[in-house]
């Protein structure tokens, strides 16, 4: 008699697949505590953090992001059920929506490119070895994704607060601050009339405005001062900030003016291009589409 084979089915734990998210919640926290004590995990095999039940560094980061873009999204959400966003042209809703679709598929791009970077130009040239370029690039994604959540939290959130109430679209928000037009205005608008109680809406545009900047300005120090430096230490700077008047111990703080240009001004352009180009294509398939749909 022979016998039947089983055809495959999903078992019924197949429920709890939510409990995998939750597990690996739980390793980034652990990960994230063993940074905060000084372990140099950018130095451990791939073996070594998986026995120690730890996220390596692309992981690790990925979760951040994610973790940090959750108060973002619930702004967002918020926003839609107190206020929905009005009719848009059928080839501008097209083109937010193909955009909305392809931004997280440039996340993967910019981390890369940031961490390629931030290991390459961490280092004098004289320092420099592919070894050392490859810890230091593993030891930024570690750095950024403990230490940057809460910046990151804030700023997203200010930022998506501000364009939902003032009914603008993602492209136009994000390219106009990136310009520093719409948050500057809109505080030199507010600042004006904030002395008039009637003026509710300079006062609220002025607040909330205030709010991106100091997102803004919380998120340039860290990417600024507080990664760099702590890069630095990892490599075996000194990590301190040289003084105009002392460049003679520029060499053993680190290569600062090296790493900011290349990794801060020249990929934050890259990227910026990157995102016009997106939203430029976005934009001309929705047009093309509108076209075709009634």
């Amino acid at each position: 008699m022979s016998s039947e084979k089983k055809p495959n089915r999903e078992d019924f734990t197949a429920l709890f697949d939510f409990l995998e998210e939750f597990t690996q919640f739980k390793k980034f926290l652990k990960t994230r505590q063993a940074i905060f004590r000084g372990e140099q995990l950018h130095k451990l095999s791939q073996e070594e953090v998986e026995r120690r039940n730890l996220l390596g560094p692309w992981s690790f980061n990925f979760r951040e992001s994610l973790i940090a873009g959750i108060p973002v999204a619930f702004v967002l959400w918020i926003l839609n059920l107190v206020s929905p966003p009005d009719d848009l042209p059928t080839a501008l809703r097209i083109g937010n929506e193909l955009l909305d679709v392809s931004l997280p598929f440039l996340f993967p791009i910019a981390l890369m490119l940031y961490a390629f970077l931030a290991g390459r130009f961490s280092f004098c040239k004289s320092d420099y070895t592919a070894l050392k370029g490859q810890e230091a690039k593993y030891a930024y994604l570690y750095i950024d994704g403990a230490f940057g959540i809460f910046a990151q939290a804030f700023y997203g959130s200010s930022l998506a607060l501000f364009a939902g109430i003032y009914q603008k679209t993602p492209y136009q928000v994000f390219d106009s601050f990136f310009n520093g037009f719409t948050v500057l205005s809109a505080s030199l608008h507010g600042a004006l009339n904030l002395l008039d109680p009637k003026d509710l809406i300079s006062t609220s545009e002025f607040t909330l405005a205030l709010l991106c900047v100091i997102g803004l300005a919380w998120n340039i120090r860290f990417s600024w001062y507080k990664v760099p430096s702590k890069l630095f230490k990892l490599n075996g700077y000194s990590g301190v900030l040289p003084k105009a008047h002392k460049k003679e111990n520029s060499a053993l703080a680190g290569p600062w003016s090296q790493y900011r240009l290349s990794v801060l001004f020249f990929s934050g352009i890259s990227l910026q291009l990157l995102y016009w180009a997106a939203a430029f294509v976005c934009g001309f398939i929705g047009g093309l589409l509108a076209l075709i749909i009634p």
